[in-house]
C-alpha cells in the first residue's frame, strides 16, 4: 500500500495536495508499524518497536513544521465561559476540510504517541522489577509522550466550535444551528480525544455534552453510543444489550 500511494502521487499536485499526501504516507507508516505488533501490548521487540515510533512521531512534527499557509488556523480567546468552548480559546480554519485534515493528523498522532507510551512505560516496569535504577532519559520520553497526547486533545476541542457554532474572531462564539455534516466530522476526534486514558475527568465530561449534542441536535446516532461508552466507562457492546 506504501509504495502504490507514493507511486500514486503526481508532479502535478498542488503544495496543499503534496502536504495532504504526505500525512496520507505517514498515516499508512503508522498502520504498518501497528500491524506488525500481534496486539497493542505486543512487547516482544520492544527497543525497536519504541525506536520506531519515535522516528515517526519527529516525522509528523516535520510535517507540522512544514505546514503552507492556507493550512494555518488563528487561535481566539475568549473574554467569558462558554459552554461551547472547551478552555480559554478556540481554533478558526479557512475550511472546514481544512480542519479536517488538522483533526485526522491530531488523531493519528495520539494514537501513535499512546502506543509509544505503552511501550515506554512497559520499559520502565522491566528497570523497576529487576530493582534496576530507570534512565533519566526513559522518565523525559514518558513525560514528552504524555504531553504530546495531552497537548493534541486539547487541540481537537478547540476545533469544536469551529465545526458545530459559528466563530467569530472579533466577538466570541456565536450559536448557530449546526449542520449534520459536520458533526458527523467531529465524532472520531473527540473519541479518540476523550479515551486516551490521559486527558481530565473534565475534559471527557466535556466531549460527552459535545456528543450528545451531535446525538440529539443533528441526529447522528453514532455519537450516543460512543458518549454512552465515555460517560459510563463500559464496552460499546454493553449500549448494544441495553439499546
Amino acid at each position: 500500500m506504501d509504495e502504490w500511494s507514493i507511486s500514486a502521487s503526481s508532479e502535478d499536485e498542488s503544495t496543499e495536495e503534496i502536504f495532504y499526501t504526505a500525512l496520507s504516507q505517514l498515516n499508512i507508516k503508522f498502520a504498518n508499524i501497528r500491524a506488525s505488533l500481534s496486539s497493542f501490548h505486543d512487547y516482544s521487540n520492544n527497543e525497536n518497536t519504541i525506536a520506531s515510533l519515535e522516528a515517526l512521531d519527529i516525522e509528523y512534527q516535520s510535517w507540522l513544521d512544514a505546514c503552507p499557509a492556507i493550512f494555518e488556523y488563528m487561535t481566539v480567546r475568549i473574554q467569558e465561559r462558554s459552554t461551547e468552548v472547551f478552555s480559554d480559546s478556540y481554533h478558526i480554519y479557512s475550511s472546514m476540510g481544512v480542519a479536517a485534515v488538522w483533526n485526522n493528523y491530531r488523531c493519528v498522532r495520539i494514537l501513535v504517541n499512546e502506543l509509544l507510551l505503552t511501550q515506554i512505560n512497559y520499559k520502565i516496569k522491566v528497570f523497576e522489577d529487576s530493582a534496576t535504577l530507570v534512565p533519566s532519559f526513559l522518565w523525559e520520553q514518558q513525560t514528552r509522550t504524555r504531553s504530546t497526547v495531552l497537548q493534541l486533545s486539547h487541540d481537537i476541542c478547540a476545533t469544536v466550535p469551529f465545526f458545530l457554532s459559528s466563530p467569530n474572531p472579533t466577538n466570541g462564539v456565536n450559536v448557530l444551528p449546526p449542520k449534520a455534516i459536520t458533526g458527523n466530522m467531529l465524532i472520531w476526534p473527540l473519541y479518540i480525544a476523550a479515551c486516551t486514558g490521559l486527558v481530565s475527568s473534565v475534559m471527557r465530561d466535556w466531549i460527552v455534552g459535545r456528543l450528545s449534542v451531535i446525538s440529539e441536535v443533528l441526529g447522528i446516532g453514532q455519537a450516543a453510543p460512543l458518549a454512552h461508552t465515555l460517560s459510563l466507562n463500559r464496552d460499546l457492546l454493553e449500549w448494544a444489550g441495553n439499546a
